[in-house]
């Protein structure tokens, strides 16, 4: 579930990725979209657009966004699978300052609440070629990050 990182992704089973959304978009249509389908398990993986987008209060903004889905998630009985923003780069700007400290709250959002956590920003950070447009994993961009959610989920 998230934004058009998550669209063009081509692994899930089941792809709530909608481009340019942010966590507040995303939240919206997080209960319609996931509660009472069958999954199991939900993965998130948003809060780019937020950053690219200078929301507001940002950090507080995207983690209160991800408690409230992981809330719906876990009152739905799925098991929740926060994501850590991969790098981007924007308009010649690295964003990796900003990315960094969201990430550190998505980390503490999951601990608090026994969530598993998948870091993309690690694997992907000094990779420049992993991104084409600064922003969306290439397909061997992918693949890392498939790597990296396959440490942490099992099937």
């Amino acid at each position: 579930m998230g934004a058009s990182i998550i669209q063009f992704w081509p692994l899930p089973l089941h792809n709530g990725g909608i481009g340019g959304q942010t966590t507040s978009e995303v939240l919206a249509r997080f209960k319609s979209e996931v509660v009472g389908h069958g999954y199991e398990r939900v993965i998130i993986l948003c809060g780019t657009n937020d950053v690219l987008q200078n929301t507001p209060n940002l950090v507080t903004e995207i983690s209160a966004n991800l408690k409230s889905m992981g809330e719906i998630a876990t009152e739905a009985g799925l098991e929740v699978v926060l994501s850590e923003l991969p790098p981007a780069v924007w308009a010649g700007m690295d964003l990796s300052p900003t990315i960094s400290a969201v990430n550190a709250s998505i980390a503490q959002l999951a601990k608090e609440q026994g969530y598993l956590l998948v870091d993309y920003f690690s694997p992907m950070s000094g990779h420049p070629e992993f991104f084409p447009d600064g922003v969306h994993p290439s397909p061997t961009g992918y693949a890392v990050m498939e790597k990296a959610l396959s440490a942490i989920v099992v099937q």
